[in-house]
């Protein structure tokens, strides 16, 4: 069944947001290195941004599997497919996200100038949290 243009824009904005996210949490940082993309951001704001960047990753997941399920479907008719999308589901998506951040919190262990913190996995895990009842309250209003 071929796809449409959405379905595989959307497969390829997935894979390419994990790729950042991945990079970016794995960039070394510090003094030891030439470029130090994260010279410019305070503290509380690199802490800040893990919230809207795992709830983005949440809902990008479920999006995919939306278009995996109805690969012809289109922006306008989400309702539906994300109605057939069990609770069950939409937690495991959300179990992932979480553990996914939480792995690369505990790579960053062994990366130059940077730490595993708490902090971030539960930064991490609230905008899971934040993505799962952003998209509750949607099917909701919708």
């Amino acid at each position: 069944m071929p796809q449409n243009s959405l379905a595989k824009f959307i497969q390829l904005s997935t894979l390419g947001y994990t790729s950042l996210l991945t990079l970016f949490s794995l960039a070394p940082s510090g003094e030891s290195i030439e470029i130090e993309w994260d010279y410019y951001l305070v503290p509380s704001l690199q802490n800040f941004l893990h919230v809207p960047a795992y709830t983005f990753f949440f809902l990008l997941m479920v999006l995919t599997l939306v278009v995996m399920r109805s690969p012809d479907i289109h922006l306008t008719d989400l309702r539906q497919p994300l109605e057939t999308i069990s609770m069950r589901t939409k937690i495991s998506i959300g179990l992932f996200c979480a553990f996914y951040g939480m792995i690369l919190e505990l790579l960053q262990q062994i990366v130059p100038g940077r730490s595993a913190s708490i902090l971030d996995v539960m930064a991490n895990s609230g905008g899971v949290l934040f993505g799962y009842l952003l998209l509750a309250w949607w099917q909701r209003m919708v």
